[in-house]
């Protein structure tokens, strides 16, 4: 009960010190394994329990209420990154940046709000800006979820269901949803070779969504045989480590100067 005490009242102080930071894992091109766009993924560097991963304080900061300054941060500092990266480096495709919404984010008001000023200030490019949220925390709340992300969507940002095939009833908030994308969770991606079930889960996930005009992000990718087995079945992109480590902006920025242009 103290540690979490503790954890509670360091996290408060990260938030308001500015401590947290930002790091960005690559989602690369399944057929040129070029860079495509980047996921932000929030860090905070603790005292004395150093780098911590967001699985280790997320949960506090949604039991607290921290969860949404977290996610403003998170949301500003990325689509200001996003804008530094689209003004410096102007590949034939510009870079995407994924950022991910929780359940709470979702139900509040500003949120809309929050993005429109987000894109409105780094003037990034349409469909760039790219909301990814789980299919489980849409079903928490399904009609309200439906018409936030129909505001969100005319903004101009792309939307990702993340997870999918994970949760319960994924086909009806395929239905009733503004998705344009689909983020393949790695439970299909990376089973056994000889899992014939999760191969043919997976082909159908993928003829699904392209049938639906979704595009395909496939995640945990951990060795070529498996980037083959997404390009054959024609999925667009896909992270993990094999395909990338998450970076500071720093190494993204040196990354991003070997783009073809």
């Amino acid at each position: 009960k103290m540690q979490l005490l503790t954890m509670e009242r360091d996290l408060r102080q990260a938030i308001e010190s500015d401590s947290l930071e930002m790091h960005f894992q690559p989602m690369v091109d399944i057929r040129t394994t070029n860079v495509s766009g980047m996921e932000a993924l929030v860090r905070w560097r603790h005292p004395s329990l150093g780098l911590l991963a967001p699985e280790s304080f997320l949960d506090l900061a949604e039991q607290t209420g921290m969860i949404k300054d977290i996610g403003r941060f998170v949301l500003n500092e990325a689509t200001r990154q996003l804008g530094i990266w689209q003004r410096a480096f102007r590949p034939s495709e510009p870079v995407f940046m994924a950022v991910n919404v929780s359940a709470s984010q979702l139900m509040d008001t500003d949120l809309v709000s929050d993005i429109r000023a987000a894109v409105t200030r780094e003037t990034v490019y349409r469909q760039t800006l790219k909301i990814e949220v789980t299919e489980s925390a849409v079903l928490q709340y399904p009609e309200k979820s439906a018409s936030l992300l129909e505001l969100v969507k005319q903004l101009g940002v792309g939307l990702a269901c993340d997870d999918f095939g994970t949760a319960y009833s994924s086909l009806s908030s395929l239905r009733h949803l503004p998705f344009d994308t689909l983020k393949v969770d790695r439970s299909f991606v990376s089973p056994e070779a000889e899992d014939e079930k999760a191969a043919i889960i997976l082909q159908s996930i993928v003829s699904l969504a392209h049938d639906l005009g979704l595009t395909i992000v496939a995640e945990g990718i951990e060795d070529q045989a498996q980037v083959d087995r997404l390009v054959e079945l024609e999925c667009e992109y896909g992270k993990g480590f094999f395909m990338g480590q998450p970076m500071t902006a720093k190494q993204v920025g040196e990354s991003l100067t070997s783009m073809p242009y």
